[in-house]
């Protein structure tokens, strides 16, 4: 019923590059912020929307201008065949070997509306190269856009560089990954609840398990290897409403992000592990008062939650713990007061006697750690934006805290927002044996 010129290659063109693309990473994105968080394929859909309206914008923009024009549609072609195109064939057995994290068919209609809406940008390069009428003799658009092309298609598959003098390559054979991709990691099932210590006080603790055994009944016969985590600077962001909708550091879409602790999540809990990671008292979305870090009362804590992670039916015995910094410190301290409940503890940056090493090494006050720890920690206990005056912190940070995030995550269920009494902050029993020691 449509006059015949709706059907012409131009009008199925603008079809394709204003409206397919588009639906396809709509629905992909609406299915990843579904319950089964399930994505068509490996890209970002969000990112791959946004570029795709910025590529129609420039090509609009510069078609008064036919060598600028041909050299965007050049390259705007050599990134749709090599992320569009190549990028979903080679992925093809991810997407079939990964059905927790996957749709088994979807993917298919990527290169397919990337491969049509390729063969429409190669005929306007080709346009482009008749109007300019160049001669024989000289380089055209389009002979310079294939050799790009090739360039840029060769460099991105060796990708080589030379060897550093100091690098982190271990010297160990380190196991294989699940990860299906450099830069992709597969989703994991998130619980999270609140528990109840000795003295009356809530703790936030949030479960991440793998999808294969949360969902299956099959696996629940046997427990996991599980990963024991007490952290000071939140389990878990809320991400705000804009960062609910695009993946951040391989991250799926979604409520929450997990700063403090993502890598260790998206390596371990696909391999088969669980990862339990809490606020300890005091911080983030846990109750009760604070004041000082690592008090016997918070110490007592790691013990009554170790039990309960314990007895879970997700939990095979084996128990290992560590982390960076504070984290750390929580490790090494739960270890030693474990017993032999705990079989390993991997320690990253960790003071062993904060003084010494933080307070004053060598004899000096670092009042400049001393301070910015103050501000951090004082901002994460009221669930607040750092109040950073002095321009200390990174920009970066200040900028993904204050546009992607909403503050500590709550737990499932819970309405009311937990309040945490700090109490006397850690910098002031700092400050104090400070003054002690002149």
């Amino acid at each position: 019923l449509l006059p015949r010129s709706k059907f012409s290659l131009v009008g199925t063109g603008r079809l394709w590059m204003g409206t397919s693309p588009r639906a396809f990473n709509a629905a992909s994105l609406a299915s990843m912020l579904s319950d089964r968080r399930l994505a068509f394929t490996v890209t970002d859909p969000v990112p791959a929307s946004i570029l795709l309206l910025v590529v129609r914008a420039l090509l609009g923009w510069t078609e008064s201008f036919l060598v600028v024009h041909g050299l965007v549609a050049v390259v705007f072609l050599s990134s749709l065949v090599h992320k569009g195109i190549l990028l979903h064939l080679s992925a093809a057995p991810v997407y079939s070997g990964h059905p927790e994290a996957y749709h088994a068919w979807a993917w298919m209609l990527a290169p397919l509306l990337n491969s049509f809406g390729g063969g429409l940008i190669l005929r306007k390069i080709l346009a482009v190269d008749q109007r300019l009428d160049w001669s024989s003799e000289r380089w055209s658009v389009f002979r310079i856009g294939a050799l790009a092309w090739l360039l840029f298609f060769s460099w991105s598959l060796t990708g080589a560089a030379e060897p550093a003098l100091c690098t982190d390559t271990p010297f160990f054979t380190a196991p294989a990954s699940s990860a299906p991709m450099e830069g992709v990691s597969l989703p994991v099932e998130r619980r999270s609840t609140y528990l109840t210590m000795s003295d009356g006080v809530r703790l936030a603790v949030d479960v991440y398990l793998p999808v294969w055994w949360a969902r299956e009944e099959a696996h629940r016969q046997e427990g996991l290897p599980t990963f024991f985590h007490l952290t000071r600077y939140h389990r878990n962001e809320k991400r705000s409403w804009i960062g609910r909708y695009v993946s951040l550091f391989g991250d799926r879409p979604g409520d929450t992000f997990n700063m403090r602790s993502l890598h260790y999540i998206s390596r371990f809990v696909p391999d088969g592990y669980a990862f339990v990671t809490v606020d300890v008292r005091g911080t983030g979305a846990s109750f009760g008062s604070r004041p000082v870090d690592l008090s016997p009362r918070e110490q007592e804590d790691y013990l009554e939650v170790l039990d309960w992670v314990l007895q879970q039916p997700f939990c095979n015995g084996r128990v290992g713990t560590g982390g960076i910094s504070y984290d750390g410190i929580t490790g090494a301290l739960v270890s030693a007061a474990a017993r032999g409940r705990i079989q390993a503890a991997a320690l990253l940056f960790t003071p062993a006697d904060i003084f010494k090493d933080i307070g004053l090494p060598g004899g000096v006050p670092c009042t400049g750690f001393v301070d910015l720890y103050a501000k951090f920690t004082t901002a994460s206990e009221r669930n607040e934006p750092v109040n950073d005056v002095d321009n200390e912190l990174p920009s970066s940070f200040k900028l993904v805290s204050a546009w992607l995030f909403d503050g500590v995550a709550p737990v499932h269920g819970e309405t009311s927002e937990p309040t945490s009494t700090p109490g006397c902050p850690a910098h002031g029993v700092l400050a104090l044996k400070f003054c002690g020691r002149g």
